[in-house]
């Protein structure tokens, strides 16, 4: 779980629904929060929360997203949540990563920071509590990916696709699948 603490949040709240907006530390990181919810009946959606802020590598490890030396410096972050009955339904993921470095080492492929960067996905639960990452987009300089991941509930990879990987000249696709064991 996540711990929030220290908010300033204004709330709305009636019948027909509730508003709230504000900042409030999420496992001790800084962040802007905003969730709106409506309560009439027949009219019951999804509520939407949003969590945005710009996060260094301290503060994506204190919210369980380390990235190691993949992306190092700060980036932007945007998540927007929709969840029913205490469950998330989908989150959208929109990642500025211009202030950040990106090292895909294997690729012999690099950003600096402050050069245009953005990665945008959509996840959804799957079964057995996996995660799917749909619509996975990062574009950077000459890089662009895009494809799904599939990850299992212990945080494995399940598969990999790749529909299209262009980088340095190069136009390909991969799909990876982890062998099982013996």
């Amino acid at each position: 779980g996540i711990d929030v603490t220290n908010g300033s949040l204004a709330l709305q709240l009636n019948a027909a629904g509730l508003s709230l907006a504000g900042t409030a530390a999420l496992n001790g990181v800084a962040a802007n929060v905003t969730w709106e919810e409506n309560f009439a009946p027949g009219e019951r959606q999804p509520a939407r929360v949003t969590v945005s802020g710009l996060f260094d590598d301290e503060n994506r490890t204190a919210l369980g997203f380390p990235t190691g030396s993949v992306i190092t410096g700060p980036v932007g972050v945007e998540v927007r949540l929709l969840s029913q009955d205490r469950r998330i339904l989908e989150a959208t993921l929109d990642i500025d990563l211009a202030p950040a470095r990106l090292d895909l080492g294997p690729l012999l492929w690099e950003k600096p920071p402050d050069i245009e960067g953005r990665l945008t996905f959509r996840v959804v639960p799957g079964a057995s509590d996996n995660l799917l990452a749909h619509d996975i987009d990062l574009r950077a300089i000459d890089l662009v990916a895009m494809g799904e991941v599939e990850i299992n509930a212990d945080r494995s990879l399940r598969r990999l696709d790749v529909s299209r990987l262009q980088f340095g000249g190069n136009d390909l696709a991969a799909s990876v699948r982890p062998q099982a064991p013996d």
